[in-house]
């Protein structure tokens, strides 16, 4: 897996921890803040099983 590959996981896991931390705080608890929570939580895990699996393949 290249390089860029890997940055743009990174990218993607951080902005997705930093997302889902600043909607608990702004949203107040409703229908949206769930979807959109779940949404970016979903989108770090991806991120996260990416780069394990890049880890994985360079062994």
């Amino acid at each position: 897996m290249s390089g860029a590959t890997k940055g743009v996981l990174w990218l993607m896991l951080g902005l997705g921890l930093g997302v889902n931390v600043i909607l608990t705080v702004v949203l107040d608890g409703g229908g949206t803040e769930t979807v959109l929570s779940v949404l970016t939580g979903v989108c770090a895990l991806a991120a996260g099983v990416g780069l394990a699996a890049a880890r994985r393949a360079e062994r």
